[in-house]
């Protein structure tokens, strides 16, 4: 039994108790006739019975009080576990469109010019990244598909799907990044990385301020 509980039942058994006492007393005083004794067993019980009544409700407010309290600290946990996911989520993402960046990098791309072998596996590393983000915006769909965050989680959540459906657009057709984009696409992946990061900077600040 909790401690409002327990508190209601020991008002309601002292009331009653008190009570019982009260009119131990008057019948021991004397001078009552079987009349006025059953009058008074009569007011203790209809007491007695209001004291029950009022416990009841007692206890299921506490019941109710304490429900929702345990349905609020779950809801609490839920968000937080599902917008840790959409920190993990950005912190892969950030992970693979770092790595799209490196290969526009003008030394990167001279870099496997000059070496063959190096230069072969790119098409491998863009395939690489592109399954990430693929994989990441699904995933980022069903969070979302499913909700439970706040209003300020949500928009990290919507900015993070609008950055990774913008890098895969630029991806597609797309084996060599670093010699097939022109410079307005460069320069755009080099924003989308910054704005990624903000993303995962933000949503780090959010969980933690969550905890």
């Amino acid at each position: 039994m909790s401690l409002e509980k327990w508190g209601w039942a020991s008002v309601v058994s002292t009331a009653g108790a008190a009570v019982a006492l009260f009119a131990f007393l008057m019948v021991k005083a004397g001078g009552m006739d079987s009349g006025q004794n059953q009058a008074i067993a009569a007011w203790v019980q209809a007491i007695g019975s209001i004291g029950a009544i009022a416990a009841g409700f007692a206890v299921v407010h506490t019941q109710n009080k304490f429900s929702e309290s345990v349905r609020q600290r779950e809801n609490g946990r839920r968000r937080i576990e599902r917008f840790n996911q959409v920190l993990l989520m950005a912190s892969d993402a950030c992970e693979a469109i770092d790595c799209l960046h490196r290969l526009t990098e003008p030394e990167e791309v001279v870099r496997r010019i000059l070496d063959p072998d190096l230069d072969s596996r790119t098409i491998h590393e863009v395939e690489l990244v592109r399954k990430r983000l693929d994989g990441n915006l699904q995933a980022l769909a069903t969070v979302l598909r499913i909700g439970d965050m706040d209003l300020h989680q949500l928009q990290h959540a919507w900015k993070l799907q609008s950055i990774l459906y913008d890098v895969t657009t630029s991806l597609a057709g797309i084996n060599n990044p670093g010699r097939e984009f022109d410079a307005a696409a460069k320069d755009r992946l080099r924003e989308l990385c910054v704005e990624a990061k903000k993303v995962r900077f933000f949503a780090g600040i959010s969980v933690a301020h969550s905890t």
